[in-house]
């Protein structure tokens, strides 16, 4: 939020694109490990390099890159950096930087790690300061950390996340605690904490899931298939993983444009929409309404000026106002389908979670009644018992 405010008062021409900029901040800049460990940006210098030393560090960061492409992206990060300390703002990656760099420096309260084990999900959409902090929450042990992910499923802003990444970060890690535990007393706890060495070669077991049990082939064969239209345009945009496969055939999915979803699908098909979809759809129609609207306006005063006669204006009238209640119907009836749709899922949610209350209830009636039974069948054998026992006492007097 805080850069799209600066985004919307930057002034720079040209300007270059907001989620290139950002991206280059957030993962490179300020939440890389080489940024992270130090504790202060990548400098100019840094970035920039063709050569030597630092050249490393830009071309592992900068994904391919042209020179003039970086130089346009630190110009923006420079002027970023000055909004956040003129309003006294700070962002995640300098709240996570901050957090590691105290964590290596003091340790924990208690002198032991918060978690024995962490599970993340959606990893990919987390910078190499995001995965630092995980790492630390655990101790530095990359054996307690368990992350999923796929890359190509990323939609983080910010975020240009390889599973390479969380292995540097690992190493990178392990690294900063040997090397500061003779002068940090945070990472000679940690270091001591973690054991023995070697958790860069447990962190390389990477398992590939690849059996897929969300959707049929039919939708896995399209959706591998673009991805290899992206792999091929675009090498470094997601790692190259095995592809998935189903567990379940189905149907080859139907790809069509805005126009054939919204005005020509047939009667039989049913359509999901995610939110946003649906209202950029409907902002979409809108739009067109709106040209109509226009549309009918120049056609009056190219009438007017004309002198056009009245019937041929009044035909155009009904015409434009035709299209347009069309348009309105169409959009209106689409936005009805996904609304009942919706709460049709909403309604089968409800009575399966009112089904399971029910049967968890009859089910606790059951365990009650098998106690109460339980419960008499012991005290009846009880009562036996001692009948005998009174039954031999007097046999035997």
């Amino acid at each position: 939020a805080k850069f799209h405010q600066f985004w919307d008062g930057l002034k720079m021409s040209p300007k270059p694109e907001c989620d290139f900029c950002w991206t280059q901040i957030q993962s490179f800049l300020k939440g890389s490990t080489n940024s992270l460990f130090s504790g202060e940006p990548l400098s100019e210098r840094e970035y920039l390099a063709d050569e030597g030393e630092a050249a490393a560090i830009s071309r592992r960061r900068a994904l391919g890159l042209s020179r003039a492409q970086r130089e346009q992206a630190y110009q923006v990060f420079k002027h970023y950096e000055r909004f956040l300390e003129d309003n006294k703002y700070w962002d995640a990656a300098d709240r996570e930087v901050a957090l590691v760099q105290r964590v290596l420096r003091d340790g924990f309260a208690n002198g032991r790690a918060p978690f024995d084990r962490v599970y993340v999900d959606e990893v990919q959409d987390m910078t190499q300061a995001s995965l630092a902090v995980l790492l630390l929450a655990v101790g530095g042990d990359a054996t307690r950390l368990y992350c999923c992910g796929d890359t190509a499923q990323a939609i983080q802003d910010g975020v240009a996340f390889r599973f390479s990444d969380l292995r540097e970060t690992i190493y990178e890690l392990g690294k900063e605690l040997e090397g500061r535990a003779g002068r940090l007393k945070g990472a000679r706890a940690l270091l001591a904490a973690r054991g023995v060495a070697g958790d860069e070669d447990r962190s390389k077991k990477l398992y590939k899931l690849t059996k897929n049990y969300r959707a049929h082939a039919g939708v896995l064969g399209a959706a591998n298939a673009i991805l290899e239209l992206v792999h091929g345009a675009f090498p470094n945009a997601v790692d190259k993983t095995e592809a998935d496969s189903g567990v379940a055939l189905g149907p080859r999915p139907t790809f069509a444009t805005d126009e054939a979803v919204l005005r020509d699908v047939p009667s039989g098909a049913r359509l999901l929409f995610r939110s946003d979809a649906l209202a950029a759809a409907q902002e979409r129609i809108g739009a067109k309404g709106r040209q109509v609207e226009k549309d009918r306006e120049r056609i009056i005063a190219e009438a007017d000026a004309a002198g056009a006669a009245d019937n041929k204006a009044s035909r155009c009238f009904e015409r434009l106002a035709a299209i347009r209640g069309d348009r309105s119907a169409e959009a209106d009836a689409h936005v009805e389908e996904a609304l009942a749709a919706r709460s049709g899922e909403q309604q089968a949610y409800d009575a399966r979670a009112a089904n399971q209350k029910t049967a968890r209830k009859e089910l606790l009636a059951r365990r009650s009644a098998w106690r109460e039974e339980e419960r008499r069948l012991r005290a009846a054998a009880r009562s036996a018992l001692e009948r005998r026992e009174n039954g031999e006492k007097k046999l035997r007097q």
